[in-house]
């Protein structure tokens, strides 16, 4: 049994020359280290660039997929409408999934879309190993909790599945999947690392919000693994990448919990001792938050300022954060010795250069 992924890595934007250097897919990473956990083989489609018919189709038949699975933001599902209905004409028999973001948040768009035989709503750690289980036995799929799947008969809505509550019980991420990551590792001599899940914030401009409203516990949507766990999956990040020199934590919000982020820093400094970066909400950084970051070996934080007009930020982005918690999270970090870098949006509605 195979499941093979296909991952456009690409910007949708400009010239068929336009690529990017390749990223590790985070979803994907956890998705497969959840397979072959399970005895199950994994395959990897990563496109740099955009593909032909005649680049694509070959690289699968090498692969010989059981189950082809494609994962897709809202920014690259036209990509899934335009290679879904190729690679379902070249494989009849091999059933396409798609997961992701999109098919989260907009689910009777992408199970409508022509190739498309099931699509995953929300986390699919467990669904997509019950899925190959099934394809594997020869068994129907067709109710499958976070499933919804084609049939002659129409469309089967499955329910969502739970959040997986507790992310100790699941595998490190399968980070070995992504050449891109090895080699970049070998070169920038930088780590990328998520290690929760969630976020408890309601900004207006991210998905965070509605996509916990599709599971039947949204309560459980923000998710950490133990310190213990946490530092465990970094030493295998070190162990596998012998050049890191530093760590880049991609969380959302990986200092929420008080008690949980002072087990893990003192852990970190003792065990791993690497610098590191992260995100950081203003309204947590707090001198003593920002001492623990910068006494743990954090050098660098990114924060978002998103508007620098508070009154846009508060009704139009439902970031409520005033300009004087801004400056003085800004101010603690500088004066911690921390680099702090801001995340900026522009065109926001109502927005002018006046204000």
């Amino acid at each position: 049994m195979k499941v093979v992924f296909i991952y456009f890595d690409f910007s949708p934007y400009g010239s068929e020359d336009l690529c990017w250097t390749g990223e590790m897919n985070f979803g994907i990473a956890a998705l497969s280290a959840a397979l072959k956990a399970n005895g199950i083989g994994v395959g990897l489609i990563h496109l740099y660039r955009h593909a032909h018919q005649e680049q694509l189709i070959p690289r699968l038949h090498t692969e010989s997929p059981d189950l082809i699975a494609i994962s897709s933001t809202s920014n690259k599902f036209g990509y899934v409408k335009k290679w879904a209905p190729r690679i379902k004409k070249a494989f009849l028999s091999v059933p396409v999934v798609v997961g992701g973001p999109h098919p989260t948040l907009a689910p009777e768009e992408t199970i409508g879309a022509e190739g498309v035989d099931m699509i995953c709503i929300g986390e699919g750690d467990e669904v997509l190993v019950e899925l190959a289980r099934n394809l594997e036995q020869g068994r129907s799929w067709n109710r499958l909790p976070s499933l919804w799947v084609k049939t002659d008969a129409g469309i089967i809505r499955n329910p969502v599945r739970p959040l997986v509550e507790d992310l100790n019980t699941l595998p490190d991420m399968d980070r070995g999947l992504f050449r891109c990551e090895t080699d970049r590792v070998r070169t920038d001599r930088v780590a990328n690392v998520i290690l929760s899940r969630g976020c408890p914030f309601l900004c207006a401009y991210c998905s965070n919000h509605a996509i916990k409203q599709v599971y039947p516990n949204p309560l459980r949507y923000v998710r950490f693994p133990s310190p213990e766990k946490a530092v465990s999956i970094l030493r295998r990040v070190v162990s596998e990448h012998p050049a890191v020199a530093s760590i880049n934590f991609h969380d959302d919000i990986l200092f929420l919990k008080k008690a949980w982020f002072e087990e893990f820093a003192d852990r970190y400094r003792g065990e791993i001792g690497l610098p590191f970066s992260t995100n950081l909400h203003p309204l947590l950084a707090t001198p003593e938050t920002i001492h623990r970051i910068r006494k743990a070996g954090g050098y660098k934080v990114q924060i978002g300022i998103e508007s620098g007009n508070e009154k846009i930020r508060n009704r139009v982005l439902n970031r409520r954060v005033s300009d004087r918690r801004l400056k003085e999270a800004f101010r603690l970090c500088k004066d911690f010795g921390i680099q702090v870098y801001s995340f900026n949006i522009i065109g926001i509605p109502t927005e002018s250069i006046q204000n």
